[in-house]
């Protein structure tokens, strides 16, 4: 994250710069120079959402990546489920649509965040690997609360696991 932040200062500098100078200039200037002027402002910012979803990206991995000694602690589960989501979008699969349903208001569980996060990205990453090859597919993650319990679901329209394997 430390080149991000560098990176991220620069186009923030950029950013104030530029719509300074589209404010000087644009008395002056011809149309077409203006046009190119006032887009400068929104190529910034378009690089600075580009440099939150890497810092994002590299924060779920940074968890995902951490000793398997971790405590148990209480865990949001729609939390550990975006932040898998968000290591899958890595794998792009512009075919396979990836859909979360997150219950509201789900009680928090005693778990290992890490661990969770492990298990839905295999569930996921197979779930993709099981559309590729076909023009379409879905996957869904659900999760929900039910009685004592919190539950999530993962599911896929892929053809499912042959029947000498499923054992």
């Amino acid at each position: 994250n430390n080149p991000l932040a560098f990176v991220r200062a620069n186009l923030n500098h950029l950013e104030r710069v530029s719509e300074d100078l589209v404010k000087r200039i644009a008395g002056n200037a011809g149309l077409e120079e203006i046009q190119e002027l006032t887009e400068l402002p929104q190529i910034v910012a378009e690089c600075l959402d580009g440099i939150d979803r890497i810092k994002r990206i590299v924060d779920a991995m940074r968890r995902f990546s951490r000793p398997h000694g971790e405590a148990f602690t209480p865990v949001d589960l729609n939390e550990v489920v975006r932040v898998a989501l968000r290591i899958v979008e890595l794998h792009r699969n512009e075919r396979v649509v990836v859909e979360a349903r997150l219950g509201e208001d789900l009680p928090r569980i005693h778990g290992s965040a890490t661990r969770l996060e492990q298990v839905l990205v295999n569930l996921l990453m197979n779930a993709k690997h099981a559309l590729e090859g076909r023009d379409t597919g879905r996957v869904a993650v659900v999760t929900r609360h039910v009685g004592d319990r919190v539950e999530v679901e993962v599911c896929d329209d892929g053809p499912g696991v042959l029947a000498e394997h499923r054992d």
